[in-house]
């Protein structure tokens, strides 16, 4: 998010959820795919994005989790959620009312 949606190093946050087996049911092939044991449900939020750069995102995640994991890509299911910046709020952050966007980021064009 940091690379591709250019979103300020600090404002990050990050939520992990570890299943114990049989906690979660991932049927052996989604979409025509097999899927494996490490199957991965990423959950992103930030305000709204052009389509391409969503994709562009979406890329380097699995590319990422390939390199720096080894986690198939065919095991990562990833979906964003959009709102927008009004519905955000955390203490010392600046908005940008003409963009919506924190007042250190650059909107997308």
């Amino acid at each position: 998010m940091v690379d591709v949606l250019k979103i300020p190093e600090d404002d990050q946050f990050h939520v992990f959820h570890e299943v114990e087996p049989g906690n979660l049911v991932v049927q052996p092939v989604v979409f025509g795919l097999p899927r494996g044991e490490r199957t991965m449900f990423v959950s992103l939020s930030f305000n709204r994005r052009p389509a391409e750069q969503k994709a562009e995102l979406f890329r380097a995640i699995v590319d990422n989790l390939r390199r720096t994991a080894g986690v198939p890509e065919e095991d990562v299911m990833l979906v964003a959620y959009e709102t927008a910046s009004e519905n955000r709020w955390a203490a010392g952050r600046v908005v940008d009312p003409a963009t919506g966007y924190d007042e250190r980021m650059t909107a997308p064009a």
